[in-house]
């Protein structure tokens, strides 16, 4: 008599050439190499996402590298003056640093794909106009939007009117902030 397996006790009939092995693994040994199959799989999904998140943490300061170098330069080498508040500039840059990666990384995983999709879309659609148009819009769109664009014009705007180039008036220097975020954003947009 064959020994008894797992398939034998359940009613089925051994395979062929292997007594009392039928073939059929366990349901809990398939559960097991389930649960291990998907642990592995969100690992690397996690492993993947966390390398994409450190490579764009990384081009995020290399992108900042140059502001901060240029600031750092004007503040110690022509002002001839220390940085201020040195702890809270550091704490500053890395919640920047952070804050772009996350933004960076957001864009990457929702609204690229979808904007590329509707740009083959008016490729495949043969229509330049609405290609175009959907440029533009995006081009404009994603530049009024910029955060550092927003800082730099805000901070343009107390430049100019402490200046006396335009009134020290909180309507007249949002004014002269938006001015500027939609000259560059046509400029871009075009």
């Amino acid at each position: 008599m064959p020994p008894l397996s797992f398939a034998t006790v359940r009613g089925a009939k051994p395979a062929l050439g292997a007594p009392g092995r039928s073939g059929i693994m366990p349901r809990r040994r398939k559960h097991e190499q389930g649960q291990a199959q998907a642990r592995h799989g969100a690992t690397d999904v996690v492993i993947k996402q966390l390398t994409a998140f450190l490579r764009t943490m990384l081009d995020s300061l290399r992108d900042l590298a140059p502001i901060i170098l240029v600031v750092a330069f004007f503040q110690l080498a022509v002002l001839q003056q220390p940085l201020p508040n040195l702890a809270d500039l550091l704490v500053g840059t890395v919640l920047v640093v952070l804050g772009l990666t996350l933004f960076i990384r957001g864009l990457e995983l929702g609204l690229f794909p979808f904007g590329e999709s509707m740009a083959y879309a008016f490729a495949r659609k043969g229509s330049v106009f609405w290609l175009l148009a959907f440029a533009f819009a995006l081009g404009f769109g994603t530049t009024i939007a910029e955060p550092a664009l927003i800082a730099v014009a805000e901070e343009a705007s107390e430049v100019a009117a402490d200046g006396g180039m335009i009134p020290n008036l909180e309507r007249e220097r949002d004014n002269y902030a938006l001015g500027l975020r939609f000259t560059v954003a046509l400029s871009v947009g075009f």
